[in-house]
């Protein structure tokens, strides 16, 4: 009797352990699936129970110990007849071992987490940020987190939207037949409301994302205007974007669509004796640019990627005025914008990315002097390259406000692959020029910014754009930029 109850006791210590073991095992996966946003529904497909327990080791239920001496001979293994029932097959009490329950009812021996679906675990939560969540083509580069404070790996995807600098004038307004700097009155054609080029670096980055977002962009001193009898002038512009991606395919690809809006702008050159009076305006509608973007590969470390955008003409046209003759030019060039984009993040807080696109234009916009066709003004092929790195000097996802907190310095690069297209036109006694007059321009800018994350998605961009150069190399003096992102 002595031994059969050591032995019972060996048993069940025994099989309090292995209780013991199922549940924290699932009470770790459920840990790191909340971790990564996901949650834990119940799977018919998941491995089989645990095998049974010898029957030495059977912990029979407690009762009164019997009057008279059991007949059973002690080790024989017997189980008394009334013991527990045993448990469906599967329901071991580890998460999502056991059965699909029906209704709604629960099953017994496994583990139910509330917000469960039979639908399987939701995607959700990023491994090192609540940026991002990894794609499913990520996940098998990038797992989900063990626990909620460290990752398997560094995802190259998850780095903080790259700034940008964008603005490219497309050429000026000129008076006579040729131009001479320093002499000829000028001035800079502000088309589609100022808003005329599309760089997709700006506001984005590799990785197809579902969000909208709203940006706002300040060039101090953007577009120039020369008159040889009074002093030379620049005007600031703002500009406001709204945009949102979707992304589709098991989000490999997603497509994205911008609508930019710009204050009115406006310059005006009064007439002197000796010099015409130059004018040109424009309105506070820019282009909708609609880009499509695809995640390419990916290692531990690094990403590829790209695409191609359009960038439609909805816009403002360009009306002015030649010593009291109207002129305009039509917003009418249709633009394509193939590009490609790479990423890294050697480590947990170091990142950097990369953009390279070209804008090229399909077709002109007409040029009319006092409702007369002089030409079309066809602009310049445009080769972008625009590279960031970058540093998170705070991290934590658990926080309730702020999660993250990095800092950026990009380079942006923008030459032109081929000479413009400068040409002039004369109706009755005045002969109006257009195209860029300053040719090929290598614009070299500086981006300095602060990224911050706050809660499940929402993010935040200040940055600052110098210009290297002198002009004509340089289209304003300064910028500010400012976006907001929202993951839906």
């Amino acid at each position: 009797m002595h031994r059969r109850r050591v032995r019972l006791i060996v048993g069940g210590m025994v099989l309090a352990m292995a209780g013991l073991l199922c549940v924290s095992e699932g009470l770790a996966q459920q840990a790191g699936w909340r971790a990564s946003g996901q949650t834990v529904a119940a799977d018919s497909s998941g491995p089989a129970s645990l095998p049974p327990l010898p029957d030495a080791t059977a912990l029979p239920p407690p009762k009164p110990v019997p009057a008279t001496p059991q007949t059973e001979k002690p080790g024989n293994g017997a189980v008394q007849k009334k013991s527990a029932p045993e448990a469906p097959s599967g329901a071991t009490g580890r998460p999502g071992n056991g059965p699909a329950a029906k209704n709604g009812a629960s099953v017994p021996g496994a583990v139910q987490t509330p917000g469960a679906t039979p639908g399987g675990p939701a995607p959700g939560g990023s491994a090192l940020s609540i940026l991002d969540a990894p794609t499913t083509d990520a996940a098998q580069f990038c797992p989900a987190p063990t626990n909620s404070r460290k990752a398997s790996c560094y995802c190259p995807e998850d780095v903080p939207y790259m700034f940008g600098d964008s603005l490219t004038v497309p050429g000026q307004v000129f008076a006579g037949a040729a131009f001479t700097p320093g002499v000829t009155p000028y001035a800079d054609i502000p088309l589609a409301g100022g808003a005329r080029r599309v760089k997709i670096a700006e506001n984005n980055r590799l990785a197809p994302t579902d969000r909208v977002y709203l940006q706002y962009n300040h060039f101090q001193n953007a577009f120039e205007r020369f008159d040889a009898a009074g002093s030379p002038g620049v005007a600031s512009l703002d500009q406001y974007t709204l945009g949102i991606e979707k992304t589709f395919l098991d989000g490999v690809w997603s497509c994205e669509v911008r609508m930019p809006f710009t204050g009115a702008y406006q310059a005006d050159m009064a007439p002197t004796i000796n010099l015409p009076g130059l004018g040109v305006s424009t309105s506070h509608y820019g282009n909708l640019a609609v880009i499509l973007k695809r995640h390419l590969a990916a290692g531990d470390w690094w990403a590829l990627g790209g695409g191609v955008g359009v960038d439609i003409p909805i816009g403002s046209d360009v009306q002015g005025f030649l010593d009291g003759t109207a002129f305009a030019i039509d917003n009418e060039a249709v633009h394509l914008l193939p590009f490609g984009a790479a990423a890294i993040r050697p480590t947990e807080r170091l990142f950097g990315q990369a953009f390279l696109q070209v804008d090229v234009p399909l077709n002109g916009n007409r040029v009319v002097l006092d409702d007369t066709p002089i030409g079309e003004l066809t602009e310049q092929t445009l080769l972008y390259v625009d590279a960031a790195i970058g540093y998170w000097v705070y991290q934590n996802p658990c926080a309730k406000w702020l999660t993250g907190l990095a800092g950026v310095v990009e380079v942006h690069y923008t030459t032109p692959l081929q000479d413009a297209d400068v040409f002039t036109g004369t109706v009755g006694v005045r002969t109006l020029g257009v195209g860029n007059v300053w040719n090929r321009m290598d614009v070299v800018n500086l981006t300095m910014g602060i990224h911050a994350e706050f809660g499940p998605g929402c993010t935040l961009g200040v940055g600052g754009v110098v210009p290297v150069d002198d002009r004509p190399d340089r289209a304003f003096d300064a910028e500010v930029q400012v976006f907001f992102n929202y993951r839906y």
